[in-house]
């Protein structure tokens, strides 16, 4: 049986020449095919010829306050991740647990409109191939 988020239960076609739709039996090797056509050449660059904006996407107060929570979390363990969770509004004041079982994603999921399913699973698909194409290094 196909789990939940399981990209072979519900995977839409890939952009180009790659496809994550197969059974439970395919093997790794035989999931991925690449045209050479369709793979680039790597060149070296320099760091004069990236642009400037590619080394802050991130707003820098945005980063200064993200690297506050994460040296927290790092240094508190749970704690700090409770801290944050309920200062930030994602878990309510005082409630400790941080973790969902299979059962409640389930359930989430089995509640949520077809549509939404439908990306959903689409998401998961994408992860898959994600994973798929940097397991083989076709991903840089």
């Amino acid at each position: 049986m196909v789990g939940l988020f399981s990209p072979a239960s519900f995977c839409p076609p890939l952009h180009g020449d790659f496809s994550c739709a197969r059974s439970q039996t395919d093997s790794a090797s035989s999931m991925l095919t690449i045209k050479p056509e369709a793979c680039p050449t790597l060149r070296t660059i320099t760091a004069d010829e990236i642009p400037a904006a590619f080394f802050e996407p991130v707003d820098p107060k945005a980063r200064e306050q993200a690297l506050v929570i994460v040296q927290e979390v790092q240094a508190n363990g749970v704690e700090g991740l409770l801290k944050y969770a309920c200062k930030h509004g994602d878990l309510p004041e005082g409630e400790r647990k941080y973790s969902v079982s299979k059962e409640e994603l389930k359930a989430a999921y089995d509640g949520l409109e077809t549509e939404l399913q439908a990306w959903c699973m689409h998401g998961a698909c994408m992860v898959h191939a994600w994973c798929m194409h940097a397991l083989h290094g076709v991903c840089c």
